[in-house]
């Protein structure tokens, strides 16, 4: 009986390798062996030595943060062109597509229906920018305060009544509105 010099494994004693490792045993292979008459082959034999280890596969990382960061450049992109496209924003540090100038009846218009929506910040958008363009019109002055007022925002309320009243003084609605408010 022999054992694997290797791993320790009980070998039978005409074993030529390691059933467990596969280690080669001494004396397994010759060197040459023949193949007919008076032809000569050599025999290939290798030991492994250590562990066998797997080949680490190459980091992907560079390309895949390369790709999600042209998504998100794309993304803004695409969301600042929307944004000019479809809504009138403000916010945006430039401006690709001029919005289209409203019209004093699209103002109120809007006003009122942001009002209805109980959208109340984008009534007092739309009020104030009412009163910009046509500073005679009541509507603008009386719906910007009722939308303050719904927002608890009293004292702006009474601002707008009042810049009203310096532009349309014998007003009745707009007294009537700031002497409710007071």
């Amino acid at each position: 009986m022999k054992f694997c010099t290797d791993c320790g494994n009980k070998l039978e004693d005409d074993a030529k390798f390691c059933t467990e490792c596969g280690n080669k045993m001494p004396g397994a292979l010759p060197e040459t062996a023949r193949a007919g008459r008076d032809e000569i082959i050599p025999v290939v034999t290798f030991e492994l030595s250590g562990k066998i280890e797997r080949a680490k596969p190459k980091s992907r990382k560079g390309p895949v943060i390369a790709v999600v960061f042209v998504i998100i450049v794309l993304l803004a992109a695409a969301a600042v062109v929307a944004g000019n496209l479809y809504f009138d924003l403000d916010f945006f540090p430039f401006n690709l597509f001029p919005a289209k100038t409203m019209t004093a009846a699209e103002l109120l218009d809007l006003g009122e229906k942001y009002l209805l929506d109980l959208n109340y910040e984008q009534a007092i958008v739309h009020f104030e920018k009412l009163i910009e363009i046509e500073p005679m019109n009541p509507r603008g002055y009386t719906g910007a305060a009722e939308a303050y007022a719904a927002l608890g925002r009293v004292d702006e309320a009474v601002a707008v009544l009042k810049r009203g009243l310096e532009i349309l003084p014998d007003n009745k609605r707009i007294k009537t509105i700031l002497d409710t408010l007071q």
